[in-house]
């Protein structure tokens, strides 16, 4: 699902992976990442399945991370962490990133 806001695109890709792919799943993922590819702007997540509330909840947290960061009253500095702060209700970042983990032998 493809989504504009301001002047960036951004599409929501879901798909299954285990904790066996995981690591293999990321890497491969980065590579998407135009700032590994030396482009700017851009970031990939991954979040778990169990906590996502559909693509209104992905779209509204990366519409209210960039927005934090544009007015700059983000909790942090990369638009990928405000928009797991964001996606999360977390305003410490240690504790969004407790519950970004995938748990044993999850999808």
């Amino acid at each position: 699902m493809l989504t504009k806001i301001g002047n960036l695109k951004f599409e929501v890709l879901t798909g299954k992976i285990t904790n066996d792919s995981y690591s293999t799943t990321i890497k491969k993922l980065a590579l998407l990442n135009p700032a590994q590819r030396g482009g700017n702007g851009g970031f990939v997540q991954v979040v778990p399945s169990r906590l996502c509330a559909g693509y209104n909840h992905v779209f509204y947290a990366l519409e209210h991370a960039l927005s934090a960061l544009e007015s700059r009253t983000a909790f942090s500095r990369k638009a990928e962490l405000e928009f797991l702060i964001r996606f999360f209700g977390e305003k410490q970042l240690g504790r969004a990133m407790d519950r970004a983990a995938f748990e044993q032998g999850e999808e």
